[in-house]
């Protein structure tokens, strides 16, 4: 420090300018690669939104937020109308938010049942005999949705736009058939599996958007599964 008591100036420094533009172009490719690793990794976790409360950036950060001192606030935090996600409310676990989901149960006991809903109204519901098979339902965002019971569900998810939300339940198909549901679901954009589930596994569901890659939420048991994924405001 000089007597002045401020820091002296060192020499200028020329840096060339292709060694600026190098740098630049550093930059711009290290937020062009985090920006694909976010993306990837959203789509594996089933996460359509990039911004907002139902994006991965807002649940990481829900899931390690700062512990509040005050137990009250704890709980109104946990319980509030802006809470997203698991979280346990007066004992009892709750994935949210509550009514603005999309969700697929099916299950074979005690009869085979399939149930297909939007924010708590069911868009196709099955019993018995007729809930044997392949059931889907693609969801707009600009218009109602759509189920199919075992019809063409390849043709129905085809037709269907890129991101558009699809609903898939498969109740006690033949092995072979199986096989070549989830091979036509896969090529008609579905992030589903495309090998069989362990053995005894009859009842298999999944949600997610197409073109998305791997859905996250794709369930196989041999009593009854669902599986749920949360809507914007409502939408899809």
């Amino acid at each position: 420090v000089s007597s002045a008591g401020q820091w002296p100036l060192g020499e200028v420094v020329d840096v060339p300018e292709d060694a600026i533009r190098g740098a630049e172009e550093l930059v711009e490719r290290s937020l062009t690669q985090w920006r694909e690793a976010y993306l990837a990794l959203s789509a594996d976790l089933g996460l359509s939104s990039l911004v907002g409360p139902a994006s991965l950036a807002a649940r990481v950060q829900a899931a390690f937020a700062r512990p509040l001192n005050d137990g009250k606030q704890a709980k109104d935090a946990a319980s509030g109308p802006g809470a997203t996600g698991w979280g346990n409310v007066n004992g009892w676990w709750v994935d949210r938010p509550v009514r603005e989901r999309a969700s697929v149960v099916a299950g074979c006991v005690p009869d085979r049942f399939v149930t297909l809903s939007l924010n708590c109204e069911a868009v196709l519901h099955v019993l018995g005999a007729a809930a044997v098979g392949a059931h889907a339902a693609v969801v707009l965002a600009d218009g109602p949705a759509e189920g199919l019971s075992n019809g063409d569900i390849a043709g129905l998810l085809k037709r269907a736009p890129y991101d558009a939300l699809v609903l898939v339940a498969l109740v006690q198909l033949a092995p072979a058939a199986l096989l070549e549901t989830l091979k036509a679901l896969a090529d008609a954009g579905c992030g589903v599996p495309v090998v069989e589930p362990p053995a005894g596994c009859n009842v298999l569901v999944a949600i997610g958007r197409k073109g998305s890659g791997d859905w996250h939420q794709t369930m196989a048991a041999a009593d009854f599964a669902i599986a749920t994924l949360a809507t914007e405001g409502g939408r899809p």
